[in-house]
């Protein structure tokens, strides 16, 4: 049975209006260059997409991360150069042979040097960040949140060297490879006592010599390791009637003074101590008591040989810095590829479920064409057609 006309003007109707909308999809995906996705693909998309965002941003972290190390990596290079100018100086000013005035010009080089590789450590920064400072850098690595790299030169800067550097006093801090005094700070005689506080004063090696009264101290090779230890040497060998160290200690020589004003012998009776004082009883004849002075002293070898101990401490703490760099750098640049890797991938990913294939869809848009001068066609015809009925009536 033959379909009705208005049955088929009905799907003719339909069958244009159809077209004509998956036209306009068609053209509308050509222009914007990606699909039109349903919910579910978009929602894969924008998660994917994120996280594409994400490993761009961590390339970038590390990015910046590369060049605070690279920064730092040159200004140990370039301290490392200055140590051992220094520690040259130092050895030629342990040599011995050398005037005074000499070893005050090599000082003089030799203090310079040190504060231009503390001023290329402080400048080693990128957007204020000094990867040889004392605060680490975390790198965000990863894009969790979680997942960081901490960078650290670990103790490369010089100025956590400092004490080693200037001899851990700054009594002494700019007299490093010349002979240096320093004053131990006495008290007026007090109740039959007298306090000499030695906390002042720097630890020391071989040579160095701690004067109260008459009595000398005369560090050994590993001499004391605080002041206290100082202190409680003295006290020790004063209550003990006159017992040396170890020899690798250190020797006394000479004797505190034992006659007051009025000829007394034996003027002091005690020694004892508190963290860094040495205090010294007389006898009942307070009013006698004659105050004592105290001083310390390190000869020009002796400042020189701790500035040589202290600046290979110094340039092994930059070569283990310098290793740790260049580790971080490795690994930093491992996880650059990775990121770059993984960002590739999920763009890729996502290009698969949105971007379209402009040749297919432009195939897709004539055979639309095709299809929408068909139905025109039919139309036409129909409504030829339907004049021709109508008339008939008329």
């Amino acid at each position: 049975m033959p379909m009705p006309l208005s049955g088929l003007a009905q799907t003719l109707s339909n069958s244009v209006a159809k077209v004509q909308a998956e036209i306009v999809d068609v053209q509308n995906q050509l222009t914007a260059g990606t699909k039109t996705l349903d919910p579910a693909s978009n929602g894969i998309v924008t998660r994917l997409g994120a996280q594409a965002t994400a490993y761009g941003t961590v390339q970038n972290n590390i990015s910046t991360a590369q060049n605070v190390i690279s920064v730092g990596q040159t200004a140990l290079s370039s301290v490392a150069t200055i140590l051992n100018q220094m520690k040259q100086i130092a050895t030629q000013a342990a040599s011995g042979g050398l005037q005074s005035t000499d070893l005050d010009s090599l000082n003089t080089t030799y203090t310079s040097l040190e504060a231009q590789a503390e001023a290329l450590i402080d400048a080693a920064s990128v957007n204020g960040v000094n990867v040889l400072g004392a605060t680490n850098l975390v790198v965000t690595t990863g894009i969790d949140g979680a997942t960081n790299t901490t960078v650290s030169a670990q103790n490369s800067k010089v100025g956590t060297l400092q004490t080693q550097l200037t001899g851990a006093t700054t009594t002494v801090a700019s007299s490093l490879v010349k002979a240096t005094t320093s004053d131990v700070t006495v008290s007026a005689v007090v109740s039959h006592a007298q306090d000499f506080d030695m906390t002042g004063l720097p630890t020391t090696t071989s040579g160095a010599t701690v004067t109260v009264g008459g009595l000398t101290f005369t560090a050994g090779s590993t001499g004391y390791a605080t002041t206290t230890a100082l202190a409680d040497l003295f006290a020790a060998y004063i209550s003990s009637g006159g017992v040396q160290p170890s020899v690798a200690v250190g020797k006394f020589s000479g004797s505190l003074g034992t006659v007051d004003l009025n000829g007394d012998a034996a003027q002091v009776t005690a020694a004892s101590t508190t963290p860094g004082v040495l205090t010294l009883t007389s006898t009942a004849d307070a009013n006698d008591f004659v105050a004592l002075t105290a001083t310390a002293a390190n000869s020009a070898a002796t400042n020189a040989n701790k500035a040589i101990v202290a600046l290979t401490a110094a340039l092994n703490a930059i070569s283990t810095g310098q290793a740790n760099l260049s580790a971080y750098s490795t690994g930093l640049s491992a996880q650059m590829t990775s990121a770059k890797a993984l960002q590739s991938g999920l763009e890729n990913t996502v290009g698969q479920i949105q971007n379209i294939d402009a040749t297919a869809m432009q195939a897709k848009l004539q055979q639309l064409n095709n299809q929408q001068s068909i139905d025109y066609y039919l139309v036409s015809q129909m409504n030829t057609e339907a004049a021709a009925i109508l008339s008939i009536f008329r």
